[in-house]
């Protein structure tokens, strides 16, 4: 019953208990370790699903010469998408908004939109929830 909370669908549970033993070990070993929990190979799923995902959106993205913009979601989903589509040819991803809103876009090479940067435009200030790779 008690790993039933951390089994399913919100990986709030997982992210909270992954920190709570960062800071132990901290405290505990004088190491800093990031640690990633999975339960039942959940979030191992649910990752490569996205990629997949990634993938089927950067094919729509080419064929039809659009960007798209993919719902706010986690650092750790951001990253498998920026991952997935990194040497996928003919398009480019970065990600967008601050916090909870924050989103990965992507799109084509070579589209200019009238009257919009080629490039997008980074912020100044890196936060906890900015990806490596808008770095």
């Amino acid at each position: 019953q008690g790993v039933n909370i951390l089994d399913g669908i919100d990986s709030k549970p997982l992210r909270a208990l992954s920190y709570l033993v960062e800071i132990a070990l901290r405290r505990r070993l004088d190491v800093s370790i990031k640690i990633h929990l999975d339960v039942n190979s959940q979030q191992a799923r649910k990752l490569l699903e996205l990629q997949q995902l990634a993938r089927r959106l950067a094919e729509e993205a080419v064929r039809e010469s659009k960007k798209i913009q993919l719902d706010p979601m986690e650092t750790q989903e951001r990253k498998a998408v920026h991952e997935a589509l990194s040497d996928y040819a003919g398009v480019r991803t970065h990600s967008e908004g601050r916090g909870a809103e924050r989103r990965v876009v992507i799109e084509p090479i070579g589209l200019l939109v009238p009257g919009e940067n080629p490039l997008p435009e980074r912020s100044a200030e890196v936060g906890p929830d900015e990806d490596e790779h808008d770095e």
